[in-house]
């Protein structure tokens, strides 16, 4: 399994999906007293039994409601506008025309919005509820279609610096994007992992077939490493840790009799991404007779891969 890095994207993108860890309880959203405005957030909800994520804000914290939402199993961009006047929040779906194709109209119960769904032909009930990304970091999956099977993008949902979290998905994004790498995706999945320092990391995991080569099936991992206590974004190993001396770590932590054991020679630094005990350390390895290449993978205690942290880090702090 190759671990790529990938560089960050400026721009970000709204995300939503069906599935992800649960996140932290979420405060009740703005009461009908607080109608004057409605700060940048994501909810998750339903619309007519439809899962659904949405990211809403109005304008200059005025009642012009404006944004985005995704239903989980199609994944697509839908562009909302609306309005959040006398404790009715008032949303519509638009087409590429900018025309009204839904009306969802809520009113605050105390813990989410509640109200119901239209689009003319057919209504429904329909709710949406804050998300908050506590101690738990709140990833979903948009899932895009491809020529065959479906690639799943992870998005980060809920966090309180915006800015960041931008950042994450629009790396997040770039980084499923680029696992296809020519082929046509099999199967994606990702994880996320998270230690006490408030330091966490996004590892997308994907399989596909080589377009060359159909019945070779080729596996690629991408991690996107990030603090929440200063805002640093990388999937550069090396603002995590100094190549050599954790190729010295790495070695000294190989399992005995598991995949790292097997490397005849430890080759370049190809990932780093922070997990519960410290950092997770991949490194290309040479095998048996010079000719097999695989990426393998050593988890560092967080005590013992301070020794290797990079000079200048920007998640030194959060070590």
């Amino acid at each position: 399994m190759r671990v790529l890095i990938l560089s960050l994207l400026a721009a970000a993108t709204a995300c939503a999906s069906n599935q992800g860890p649960t996140p932290a309880p979420a405060p009740p959203p703005p009461s009908p007293a607080q109608a004057g405005g409605l700060e940048e957030s994501d909810f998750r909800g339903e619309l007519d039994r439809a899962a659904v994520f949405a990211t809403l804000a109005t304008d200059g914290g005025g009642a012009h409601v404006r944004g985005s939402l995704f239903y989980a199993r199609i994944g697509t961009d839908i562009p909302v506008s609306g309005e959040l006047r006398d404790g009715v929040l008032t949303l519509h779906e638009l087409d590429a025309k900018k025309k009204a194709i839904s009306t969802i109209t809520l009113e605050n119960d105390g813990q989410r919005w509640r109200g119901t769904w239209s689009n003319g032909t057919r209504s429904g009930d329909a709710a949406l509820e804050r998300i908050v990304s506590g101690d738990e970091v709140f990833v979903a999956t948009r899932v895009r279609s491809l020529k065959k099977g479906k690639l799943a993008i992870p998005c980060v949902l809920g966090l309180a610096r915006r800015d960041v979290q931008h950042t994450l998905d629009a790396a997040l994004e770039h980084a499923a994007e680029r696992l296809v790498m020519g082929g046509t995706s099999t199967h994606g999945s990702f994880r996320v992992t998270r230690n006490a320092g408030g330091l966490f990391s996004v590892v997308i995991e994907a399989s596909y077939e080589d377009d060359a080569a159909p019945t070779h099936i080729m596996s690629h991992s991408v991690a996107v490493n990030a603090s929440l206590s200063n805002g640093a974004v990388s999937s550069d190993p090396g603002a995590i840790v100094d190549e050599e001396r954790a190729r010295a770590l790495f070695i000294a932590h190989k399992p005995a009799g598991g995949e790292p054991d097997r490397c005849e020679e430890v080759d370049e630094l190809e990932g780093a991404a922070f997990s519960k005990q410290g950092v997770e350390l991949c490194f290309e390895c040479t095998g048996p007779n010079g000719h097999v290449h695989w990426s393998s993978c050593a988890d560092i205690p967080r005590s013992d891969a301070r020794a290797a942290m990079a000079t200048h880090s920007p998640f030194g702090e959060s070590w």
